[in-house]
């Protein structure tokens, strides 16, 4: 009975703080703008959404006006048509609920890891003000989403379902969950299918429904299988989930990006490689092929290929920027120049240390079972995505999405181990003065 009322009672706390972080990022975007729209990316996904609502017709008779993930603008085009207006507010009111149930799921995790109350609290606290965390909450930003959903299979991975009915259902919202993820950022693929055999290896054991399992799976193909007919028509022709995957391999091994992999690019000098992005390069090289008018089919392959081909001429400097672009990914800094110097140094000054505690985490042998668990999860979800951002757009401003919450949630587990450690070492000293 007792453990069951300190159930309830963790479980409320985690709800609450929840509940804060929805509240505390829709406060957010009102103070910043409920119609702001702030970085390029937000803009095209609001045009793409006004162009759906243009219909069938216009969508197929324009598809390159599709050149980010469709089902994110879908989403927000279909809040339009429930308001009747292009209001933001409905879409961002959404985003600050989904960003609430990060911080709800991340407290159950960090309950389920057993850290106190304070840590667990504090975590709940830290990611609801984090800056770093509610911006992209409270623009047309994907990253939240993104959070949420890595945040989610974590919770599916982690928490027992225990007597809980609802969580039966955990096989088919996973499928859900990751066909929507992969048609929202195609980058998704291979995380989907690391973090699926996982939580099936995980289902398996705990002897649920083949016949669920089975609907999990059919589901997240059909999805893909219905959308790649889609792709198929808007494009007339073949493109693997998206269209720009080409332009990704074209510019994998350019060394013009590496100011922007280590950080250090000027604002004159990001300004200069953006220019030579949108200008010069790869696009240009197009004109020297037989092309004519290429379709976007044929300008995605033309451009994979000429991609895998600077790679393989000079494989040594290929090889050597591929591995940057793997550190870019998760350098503890933003780029220097592409962001104001507060943000700059308030980046630098945060995530250095909990890069450094990230990094202690992962290496500590003496994990119970449930932290190692967390680390296996980690380990997979952060490799296959970032061998999966080596096939999309190389501008790294910043690291992957997900990074900042777990970041978060190893620091605490760290420090609240050095601390009950050192209060040990106090007692047995204490202990040894007084025999």
């Amino acid at each position: 009975m007792m453990l069951d009322n300190v159930k309830m009672s963790q479980n409320m706390s985690a709800r609450l703080l929840g509940l804060l972080g929805a509240i505390v990022a829709s406060a957010f975007s009102f103070l910043r703008g409920i119609e702001n729209v702030s970085i390029a990316d937000g803009t095209s996904y609001l045009n793409q959404a006004e162009s759906i609502l243009k219909g069938q017709g216009y969508i197929f008779a324009n598809p390159n006006d599709f050149s980010h993930g469709i089902v994110f603008s879908a989403i927000l085009a279909l809040t339009f048509k429930v308001l009747g207006s292009s209001s933001l507010i409905l879409f961002k009111l959404i985003l600050s609920s989904l960003f609430g149930c990060t911080i709800y799921l991340l407290v159950k995790i960090a309950q389920e890891m057993g850290l106190t109350k304070v840590s667990w609290m504090a975590i709940g606290l830290f990611c609801t003000l984090d800056p770093f965390l509610l911006f992209p909450a409270t623009d047309l930003q994907t990253e939240s989403v993104t959070t949420f959903i890595v945040v989610y299979w974590a919770y599916l991975y982690l928490v027992p379902a225990g007597s809980n009915t609802f969580r039966k259902l955990d096989p088919v919202l996973f499928g859900m969950t990751s066909s929507f993820a992969i048609l929202m950022r195609p980058n998704f693929l291979l995380p989907v299918i690391g973090i699926g055999l996982l939580l099936f290896y995980k289902w398996k054991k705990e002897k649920s429904a083949n016949s669920i399992m089975a609907l999990a799976t059919i589901l997240i193909l059909s999805i893909i299988f219905l959308y790649q007919i889609f792709l198929f028509k808007l494009y007339d022709g073949f493109v693997f989930l998206a269209n720009y995957g080409g332009i990704g391999i074209a510019y994998l091994c350019k060394p013009d990006f590496i100011p922007q992999y280590f950080g250090y690019a000027s604002a004159a000098e990001n300004m200069r490689i953006n220019n030579w992005v949108l200008i010069e390069n790869p696009l240009g090289k197009l004109a020297e092929t037989n092309l004519v008018n290429p379709s976007p089919v044929e300008a995605n392959s033309e451009l994979f290929w000429i991609g895998i081909k600077v790679c393989l001429e000079n494989p040594i400097e290929g090889t050597w920027l591929i591995l940057l672009r793997l550190f870019s990914v998760w350098r503890p800094s933003v780029v220097f120049g592409a962001y104001s110097f507060s943000i700059f140094i308030v980046s630098l000054l945060l995530w250095v240390p909990l890069t450094y505690l990230m990094i202690k985490f992962l290496k500590d042998r003496k994990l119970g079972p449930p932290m190692t668990k967390l680390r296996q999860y980690f380990f997979v979800m952060g490799g296959t995505f970032t061998i999966s951002l080596l096939f999309t757009f190389p501008q790294v401003r910043h690291r992957v999405a997900f990074a900042e919450v777990f970041y978060i949630l190893f620091a605490a587990i760290v420090l609240e181990r050095l601390y009950f450690k050192r209060k040990s070492e106090i007692i047995e000293k204490s202990i040894h003065q007084i025999t």
